[in-house]
């Protein structure tokens, strides 16, 4: 019966903030086919786990097709990891109703000190059409590095160290040879975060792992080929600061180096950083 509960397991991440983990149940079927028309979906399907990554927003519209897509796996929801406080990773939590919520106690304490103020936040900038959620919804649940079966499925929870990259979790499927990471590096869009130097050494220590699927927060899932190409954006950006003599020269060099990355609005967030001990 293990085995066969595995075989038909189902980790479904959305945002990289929301981890779903409805896993099959004896007798669990599907019902119809619902096809998410927002965010970015991608599937993929090892050592007979099915991994579904949707990357949303988390505004209300995101959040009321998310749900539906839920619904829509026939699957019961074991429970949401939050993997960080950031608020596009939590609000609208209330729109799942019983479902366990986990996160770090960090991130919990994080989303109970400023939680309010976070939603505010995005109430003022986005309005309430778009964030009607009347509370914060605070992880009841905590969660800590190491390892655990669910329902068949290792996770092996990592805390990266939060000096370079903020109170995240990242999770390690060992026997999938699947990663969900965030605040590491990304692959299609222009998030050139510091330090750039101790994310070029976890990159080239994570590739020798050998994983089969690399899911990033808010970008594209890649196979093995994103640890390369994310080192290689890493160090382009290294060389043009290096040579540029300011933000605006510097991000005319990555666009024109990399012209099909999206995000191109971090830059104007990321780069100055670069500069400030110059």
């Amino acid at each position: 019966m293990k085995g066969k509960v595995f075989l038909g397991s189902l980790i479904v991440v959305v945002a990289l903030g929301f981890v779903f983990s409805p896993c099959l149940k004896a007798g669990a079927s599907e019902t119809k086919a619902f096809t998410p028309k927002m965010g970015n979906v991608f599937v993929k399907e090892i050592s007979g786990v099915k991994f579904i990554l949707q990357d949303t927003v988390q505004n209300a519209p995101h959040n009321r097709e998310l749900k539906l897509y839920v619904e829509s796996l026939g699957k019961p929801l074991e429970r949401i990891i939050i993997s960080h406080s950031h608020p596009h990773h939590w609000v609208g939590l209330e729109m799942f109703y019983g479902a366990p919520v986990y996160a770090t106690g960090e991130v919990i304490h994080e989303i109970r000190e400023q939680g309010n103020q976070m939603l505010l936040g995005l109430k003022k900038r986005f309005g309430e059409k778009m964030i009607p959620y009347a509370k914060v919804v605070i992880p009841s649940f905590f969660i800590y590095a190491g390892e655990e079966r669910i329902d068949g499925v290792l996770f092996h929870y990592i805390r990266p160290n939060p000096k370079i990259y903020g109170n995240v979790l990242w999770i390690e499927f060992p026997e999938q040879k699947t990663l969900i990471h965030h605040h590491l590096a990304y692959v299609g869009m222009h998030a050139p975060m510091p330090p750039i130097p101790p994310r070029i050494e976890m990159l080239k220590k994570l590739k020798g792992k050998g994983y089969q699927w690399i899911m990033p927060g808010h970008a594209m899932a890649m196979g093995p080929e994103f640890f390369d190409r994310a080192i290689e954006y890493y160090n382009a950006t290294l060389r043009i600061v290096k040579e540029s003599p300011d933000v605006k020269t510097a991000k005319e060099k990555l666009i024109k180096a990399y012209p099909k990355y999206g995000a191109v609005f971090l830059l104007d967030m990321m780069l100055p950083a670069f500069y400030k001990k110059r």
